[in-house]
Formats: C-alpha cells, structure tokens, sequence
C-alpha cells in the first residue's frame, strides 16, 4: 500500500503529471491569444509534452517559454500561411455548400478531401517540428506523408482531438482550457510509438 500511495509511487506521479498537463495546458491557451502566437504555442506544448512522457520535463512553466522563444522565429511564418490555408478551405466549404455555383458538385468533395489532408497534416507537423531533429522541409513532408502512412494512429488522434472538443463545448465549457494538454499528451503517447518504428531523432532540447 505504502508502495502505491507513497511519494514515488504511481498515484503521485500520476497527480504530478496531471498537474503539469494542467499548467502546461493554461499556458498555451494563455500564449495563444494573440492568434500569430498559436504555432509556437503549439510547438512549445508539445515539445513538453514528449519531455513530460519522458520524465525529463524539468521545470514546466520556464521550459515551456523557453521552447516557446526557440520556436517563434521559425514557425511563425508557416502557422500565418497555414491559418490562411484553413480560412481559404473554410471559405470554399461553406460556399459551395450553401450556394447553388456552377460545379458546385464537383468543388465540394475537392474541398472536402483537401480539409482533410490539411487536418491530418496539422496533426502531425508541429509534433514533428517540436521532436524531430531534422530539416524544416523534411518536417513538412513527413506531416503530409506519414498521416496516410499511419493512418489507423491518425484517425484516432482525430478522434481524440474530437471527443475533447466536443466535451468542452456540449458538456462543460471550463474543460476547453484544459483540453490542449490532454490532446497532446494524448497524440504525444501515439507518436512515441511511431518514432521508434521510424528510428526518428530527438531533436535539441532547449534547455
């Protein structure tokens, strides 16, 4: 009993890691409001995340800014040209939907096929990006490649990152700020797996 309720045992470091995807969690909701802010809120989120799977997370809210700082300058551009990507998907989805345009027939599935690559693509790059110790555009391959590669993982990412939306929406609006956390954390155990098949590198820590 002692084994199990004592400091070291799995009922604290459960409650520890608990805590830390809490933090972790208001955090990126905190740094995302800007918007611009979101790819590196995401990167910095899930870089802790895989530290915190590892138990190597350290010091969770310093190493969250500092991962957060180090991805800034580079994801920032990208997440600006994705976010106009979704706007532009979004646009199309809705407008051949609701009105009658010629060849509304055929845009319709394009534009529906086409959202989700993009939402399996977003599902892996900044993963990948915070994880991954190789070159940018070697990132941006994999996220569009390994979705398909992988695809019973990605269909249950989804469905994870589905499911905790959806709770915070219909059932309790407060769980939307804790729901990053979970869905990375989530996605973060799913992903371990793939590395070791794919014998991919840790990229630096920032430290």
């Amino acid at each position: 009993m002692n084994r199990i309720f004592g400091i070291e045992g799995p009922v604290w470091s459960f409650l520890g890691k608990l805590t830390d995807i809490i933090i972790l969690s208001l955090l990126f909701v905190l740094t995302s409001l800007p918007v611009i802010t979101i790819g590196a809120s995401l990167s910095a989120l899930y870089a802790m995340m895989f530290r915190l799977s590892n138990d190597t997370e350290g010091r969770i809210v310093k190493g969250y800014f500092k991962e957060f700082a180090a991805a800034f300058p580079r994801v920032t551009p990208l997440f600006l040209l994705q976010l106009l990507i979704a706007l532009f998907l979004t646009a199309d989805i809705l407008i051949t939907m609701f009105t009658e345009m010629p060849g509304g027939r055929f845009l319709m599935p394009v534009a529906m096929i086409l959202a989700v690559v993009y939402l399996f693509f977003m599902h892996y790059f900044f993963p990948l990006f915070a994880k991954c110790d190789v070159p940018l555009k070697q990132v941006l391959l994999f996220s569009l490649m390994m979705p398909f590669k992988e695809i019973l993982r990605t269909l249950f990412m989804v469905f994870i990152t589905g499911v905790m939306i959806a709770a915070g929406i219909f059932v309790c609006g407060p769980f939307l700020l804790l729901a990053p956390g979970v869905i990375a954390f989530s996605h973060v155990i799913l992903f371990r797996d793939i590395f070791k098949k794919y014998d991919m590198q840790e990229a630096e820590i920032h430290a």
